[in-house]
């Protein structure tokens, strides 16, 4: 009996449609500046048309695209920072061993919206009891001193 011989394609065809190849500089700048048109808010080809620029040497070209999508980042990490501004820490009595704390911080987040069954109407609570767990946590070497329900409620009960 033989065995069925599969052919190799032949060299030469086309596996890729002609009109998929990649544009040059030129012509993806043509693109994007058309797209800009329909939706000048697209943050991503902003950015992407700054670049092209950039290595077209379009300096000024380049920064008005990108100098108010670095703002907006910028404005965007400011809010994250006077968000966390809005929730003190919690004191600890002593930092022992600080690995782990950011873990923790977030896993006290995670089972205060998990408890409260509607995580939207959680927060700030969720963010306390968080900070709670993790002011426990630095307060003893490893893995020794992952606080317990327990510790977390007496925490609260101190007024913390």
């Amino acid at each position: 009996m033989t065995e069925p011989t599969v052919s190799a394609p032949e060299q030469g065809g086309a596996a890729v449609d002609p009109g998929d190849s990649p544009l040059n500089p030129d012509e993806e700048i043509a693109e994007i500046e058309k797209l800009l048109a329909a939706e000048p808010d697209d943050f991503q080809a902003r950015c992407r048309l700054g670049e092209l620029y950039f290595s077209k040497g379009r300096m000024d070209d380049a920064l008005v695209e990108v100098e108010p999508a670095l703002r907006r980042i910028v404005g965007v990490e400011q809010q994250r920072i006077v968000s966390a501004r809005a929730y003190p820490s919690i004191p600890s009595s002593a930092e022992i061993d600080a690995t782990g704390a950011g873990d923790t911080m977030l896993a006290g987040l995670v089972a205060a919206r998990l408890a409260a069954g509607r995580p939207e109407t959680s927060r700030g609570r969720d963010l306390h009891l968080g900070a709670l767990a993790a002011s426990l946590l630095v307060e003893g070497p490893g893995m020794t001193s992952v606080p317990r329900l327990r510790q977390v409620s007496e925490r609260v009960g101190q007024g913390a």
